[in-house]
């Protein structure tokens, strides 16, 4: 009995002096693995996708789906599922959707992008003339819908589709392979051949002929495909990365020992991540970072930076393809600094300004969106914090958050804006002294900041005047998929937010570290802020298309003469002599609108009808008076 007595004290005294040590161990050691991570409540595959504004020149605007909200675009503008997008006079604009499929628009072009996820997207063009590449390594089910076609691209390739003034589509596939349905059932379209629909629902009818030969526009979205898939970025970084592409132009790459490539922007002195841009409110993410940079897309959105030597340098994170990243609407930790007396809770949470750091390769990463509770700690105690994701690196090397307390140069790097103005404009940041910083606290969740009408838009300039027309609205499409997904409002996304911040406000002033329920809180894994489910839509497949059957009700198409013709059908248009990338000179004149002209014929043969001329230099025997400009350029400059 004495030695089960003796055993059971000496269990005792090991499991207190276990515990002691614990609790003294230093608070720079360095953090657990991944199998310690907190995981969010939010699966981040059910997570909806954000596509990126990559390419602007000339007037591009955008409308938000969940407010109605509209602006001009800016380079880095993220759209999400709901967003539209149009150009206006000599414009074209590129979004890329995800790491393998992009959408081009040309001039006088509206599109919607209807469904975005990590396995399937489905745009809306309304009108205009577009390009849809689906690049090697695509694993999504894409559909483009008219008013009165589906096109489902089935191979990677280059796909050309076309909507006139009368809802006419014209898809040419000039690499790949599509199918391609109405509401009559579905046919295949291969390489080098074009499919013309008339008409929609049970009148529509369609003609397949031999695709003309390429012309500028197809030349220009070969040469953005080319820099999208060739540039070293895209090989130094994860495959699954939007945006790597860009960075060649704008820094340089190195090795670092135990890490691999790290990439180096040429930026100015004193320069920091994060600083030169804007924080835009989006549905499901809340804050999101916008950049006024025009590389300013992967370094924000995925990876690490880390001071080194002189520099800060971006660590892509691993680059080997099982990987799959998260996209963030940013990786940074944020702090409130001050006391806010008067400003009210809605901006800032009784903290005088908000500021932000990058987090390191060490660091966890503490989402302020997809369940996580709002809270605050002292700044020296985020690094302990174990919640969120895991580093990105397993050992203790490079975290922001351990050493920013202590190195000068890594506090230099955090920036601060008052908390009446996060969210309401252009950052206009400024560093915080020692002093100030070791007395602020740092947040381990949502954002206290209600978002305005003001903080969804990524630029202030207003857009084009009858930008978005009435038939970009959904239900004048047609598709072979039902959608589910609906947009919350903004009213809806506002009153979540304000109403947890003020939930929380007395615990706060109590000292408190957890101050209730963020906006999302207990959203389940593959649920939507709000109760909306993210699942892709029910299909329903059509059947085959009778080819035996006459076409276009007896009337073969018959392209309108060689006459300057602009896209769309419109008859009389004659583009403005293009400048550089960064705009045009002078305007263009307007096209007059013109239906396209039809001759009574027997029923025609298949691949020998006349392409329709559907743009300068289009039309065979015509002659082009446009130049592809394109280039490696990012386009349009900064536009805030």
């Amino acid at each position: 009995m004495k030695k089960i007595l003796a055993a059971i004290a000496i269990l005792i005294l090991a499991t207190f002096l276990v515990l002691s040590a614990s609790a003294q161990a230093p608070p720079d050691q360095a953090p657990p693995g991944p199998q310690d991570q907190q995981q969010p409540s939010v699966d981040p595959s059910a997570a909806p996708g954000v596509a990126r504004v990559s390419f602007i020149r000339g007037d591009v605007s955008m409308q938000r789906g969940d407010s109605g909200e509209t602006s001009a675009a800016t380079l880095n503008t993220p759209l999400v599922a709901g967003d539209k997008i149009s150009t206006g006079d000599g414009s074209r604009t590129e979004v890329q959707l995800d790491y393998a499929n992009v959408l081009r628009l040309d001039e006088h072009a509206e599109a919607n992008i209807a469904t975005l996820t990590q396995n399937r997207i489905q745009v809306q063009l309304s009108q205009g003339l577009a390009s849809f590449s689906v690049l090697r390594g695509s694993q999504t089910d894409v559909e483009i819908d008219t008013p009165n076609v589906a096109v489902h691209p089935t191979k990677e390739g280059q796909y050309r589709i076309q909507v006139d003034a009368s809802g006419n589509t014209y898809v040419t596939v000039r690499e790949g392979q599509a199918d391609v349905s109405t509401q009559q059932g579905s046919t295949t379209v291969n390489k080098g051949e074009l499919i013309t629909i008339q008409g929609t629902g049970a009148d529509a009818a369609y003609q397949t002929s031999r695709a003309s030969s390429n012309d500028d526009w197809d030349d220009w979205n070969r040469d953005r495909d080319n820099v999208i898939q060739n540039a070293e970025g895209v090989r130094r970084t994860n495959p699954y990365y939007t945006g790597a592409g860009d960075l060649d132009t704008y820094g340089t790459w190195s090795d670092v020992p135990d890490y691999g490539p790290v990439w180096v922007p040429r930026v100015a002195a004193g320069w920091a991540p994060y600083r030169d841009g804007r924080w835009v409110w989006e549905p499901f993410y809340g804050w999101t970072w916008v950049s006024y940079e025009s590389w300013g897309w992967a370094p924000y959105h995925y990876g690490r930076w880390f001071l080194y030597g002189a520099s800060w340098a971006w660590w892509p994170g691993p680059v080997y393809r099982p990987y799959r990243p998260i996209w963030a609407p940013a990786y940074v930790s944020f702090f409130g600094f001050g006391s806010g007396i008067g400003v009210g809770f809605g901006f800032g949470g009784g903290f005088a300004s908000i500021g932000w750091l990058p987090i390191g390769p060490g660091d966890y990463f503490h989402p302020w969106y997809g369940g996580y509770r709002f809270g605050a700690v002292g700044v020296t105690g985020l690094y302990g914090l174990h919640e969120g994701f895991s580093p990105l690196h397993a050992g203790g090397g490079f975290s922001n958050l351990r050493d920013v307390a202590s190195n000068d140069r890594l506090r230099a790097g955090v920036s601060t804006v008052g908390a009446d103005r996060f969210g309401r404009g252009a950052v206009q940041a400024r560093a915080v002294s020692a002093e100030e910083f070791r007395s602020g606290r740092a947040l381990t969740g949502s954002v206290p900041v209600t978002p305005t009408r003001e903080s969804m838009r990524a630029s202030d300039r207003a857009a084009r005047p009858g930008a978005f027309s009435a038939r970009s609205n959904s239900d004048h499409f047609f598709s072979r998929n039902a959608s589910t997904n609906r947009s919350q409002s903004f009213n809806e996304q506002n009153a979540r937010p304000q109403g947890n911040f003020q939930a929380g406000r007395s615990a706060q002033e109590n000292g408190g570290r957890s101050f209730g329920n963020s906006p999302n809180n207990g959203a389940r894994a593959g649920t939507a802020p709000g109760g909306g489910s993210y699942r892709p839509p029910s299909t329903s497949y059509r059947e085959p298309l009778n080819l035996n059957r006459p076409i276009v009700n007896d009337r073969a198409y018959s392209a309108p003469a060689s006459r300057g013709e602009g896209y769309g059908g419109y008859g009389g248009y004659s583009a403005a002599p293009r400048a550089p990338e960064s705009g045009y000179r002078g305007a263009a004149p307007q096209p007059s609108r013109s239906a396209p002209a039809y001759r009574s014929a027997p029923a025609p043969s298949y691949h020998n009808a006349p392409a329709p001329s559907s743009r300068a230099g289009d039309n065979r025997g015509g002659s082009s008076s446009r130049s592809s400009g394109g280039g490696r350029s990012s386009g349009g400059g900064r536009h805030r």
